[in-house]
């Protein structure tokens, strides 16, 4: 009775277990502004191009910045590489390289309008082809069903759903959800991502979730493999080592404690407040994705109400977003703001594209674009958007 569309023949029992759910762009951008609020220096859009040698040692890199196409020297007495999948061909300027650490492996889920497929719970399901264990989760005015586990040898800053991702998924849907009756016409969008996993022989499935961090004879500590549910256990591995380094090989000592512990900006509860605007469930979502800081979104809208308008009339974001994407958290494209701080690509049939322009239009003063820059950034949104669309 709990889950109505679950199927029956064969079902004995079931059992219960509670976890968490995030949002994971959000997550790893807070975790940046809150770097920064401890003292760091964050800067987006920059590309390692190569990395500083002298002596046979790592002593920094050479960073571009992808905005400006300026090459800037970064000296550095300690160097970590944590960059996901991209972590080899970092590794491979390293006069020590000695072999590839990383496979990537493709997931990859699917988007349905919640209406169409609905659970009350997430729901953990197993594929009747292999096994393998899959996921039915409310999200929002969405479920997501995911994911897939398979070797990735493609461009890793492009993976996408294929027909026979797309295929597989809705076969375990057919098999343990039947009288949902879901198709590739219920299919809202894609999204594929790519996970670091430490490189072994067999099945992807197989593969250690585990991390390693390790430090080459020239200096460079790189950690490999793991997951966003042990993140903040593997920086805190890494900042330790990097103290260590520091205080054995250079006599520099941390001059205060670890701020792992802290809460993330914009976590802290939000009070008994009314709703800043008619727009209920636009209320609701500035509350749960912003916390405390929706305080701020909410007096853009009351300086300008025009910035109240939703930028796609289905989803709940307000045009206000886009503006405190680029000024509070980093936002540097169209591809930031409908991506990566809002979720418009794959929430909404096309992605939002009817609206993209709407969009770039009002960033544009804010981040300095002219005619031909709108364009650039509405051409490569359309081409994100099809990646999304790329299995059909």
């Amino acid at each position: 009775a709990r889950e109505p569309l679950l199927a029956r023949p064969g079902l004995l029992g079931a059992a219960r277990f509670y976890d968490a759910r995030t949002d994971d762009a959000r997550l790893t951008m807070l975790i940046a502004k809150a770097a920064h609020a401890e003292g760091a220096v964050v800067a987006n859009y920059a590309e390692v191009v190569a990395l500083r040698l002298a002596g046979g040692k790592v002593q920094g890199a050479w960073v571009r910045d992808r905005i400006t196409g300026r090459d800037i020297e970064v000296r550095a007495r300690v160097v970590v590489n944590a960059t996901g999948v991209w972590v080899d061909s970092i590794r491979q300027q390293d006069p020590n390289y000695k072999g590839i650490t990383i496979r990537p492996t493709k997931g990859i889920h699917l988007v349905f309008w919640r209406e169409r497929l609905s659970s009350h719970h997430a729901i953990a399901f197993d594929s009747p082809r292999d096994g393998r264990h899959a996921f039915l989760i409310p999200w929002g005015q969405h479920t997501i069903a995911g994911t897939t586990d398979t070797d990735y040898t493609g461009d890793l800053d492009a993976p996408a759903a294929t027909r026979e991702d797309v295929a597989y998924l809705l076969e375990a849907l057919a098999h343990n959800f039947p009288s949902a009756r879901v198709s590739e016409a219920d299919i809202v969008s894609t999204f594929a991502g790519l996970r670091p996993l430490i490189y072994a022989e067999g099945g992807t499935y197989t593969l250690s979730r585990e991390h390693q961090i390790y430090r080459s004879p020239s200096g460079l500590i790189t950690v490999a493999g793991g997951k966003l549910t042990t993140h903040r256990l593997m920086a805190e591995q890494i900042v330790d080592m990097a103290a260590r380094v520091l205080a054995q090989e250079h006599g520099i000592q941390a001059t205060r404690p670890c701020a792992t512990r802290k809460p993330l900006p914009g976590s802290e509860i939000v009070g008994n407040a009314a709703a800043w605007m008619g727009d209920t469930d636009a209320h609701a979502h500035l509350v749960d994705t912003y916390g405390a800081d929706a305080a701020w979104i909410a007096a853009y809208v009351e300086e300008n109400p025009a910035l109240g308008e939703r930028i796609v009339p289905e989803l709940p974001y307000l045009m206000a977003e886009p503006l405190y994407a680029v000024q509070h958290e980093m936002a540097m494209s169209l591809c930031d703001v409908l991506i990566r701080r809002t979720h418009v690509i794959y929430e909404t049939p096309g992605g939002g594209l009817n609206r993209a322009r709407a969009v770039a239009e009002l960033l544009a003063p804010r981040l300095g674009w002219a005619a031909v820059d709108v364009e650039r950034e509405l051409s490569e949104y359309e081409r994100q958007v099809a990646l999304t669309q790329a299995w059909r």
